[in-house]
């Protein structure tokens, strides 16, 4: 489970990612960042209905990219909210390549260390 601190709780908070973040894409997944003025990066997790009709899937999904992020807390650049978005395609993928795309998309945005 990634602890609270890291987690983006509110609806505001998603909003003003969205509008104001960049973007980048790739097959499975959207990231999108924004410069904040915390001391840790926040990440926030988006699973619609369009993936899956089913929660049970959906949930899989985040708890998957959840897992990914936590155990890879340390790679990651502080003072950024990321809110990672799922499309159609990640309802078929695996964890690792979950795990690949998003950390080509981390590399592509310059959010490693």
């Amino acid at each position: 489970m990634l602890r609270s601190p890291f987690r983006i709780k509110k609806n505001k908070d998603f909003q003003k990612v969205l509008k104001k973040g960049e973007c980048k894409r790739s097959n499975l997944l959207f990231v999108v960042f924004l410069k904040n003025e915390l001391q840790n990066s926040r990440f926030g997790f988006v699973v619609s209905l369009k993936v899956s009709k089913k929660a049970t899937e959906r949930n899989l999904i985040k708890r998957r990219l959840r897992e990914i992020v936590r155990l890879n807390l340390d790679k990651i650049k502080e003072g950024y909210d990321i809110v990672i978005i799922a499309k159609k395609q990640a309802n078929k993928a695996t964890y690792q390549d979950l795990k690949s795309n998003l950390f080509y998309l981390f590399k592509k945005a310059e959010l490693l260390k």
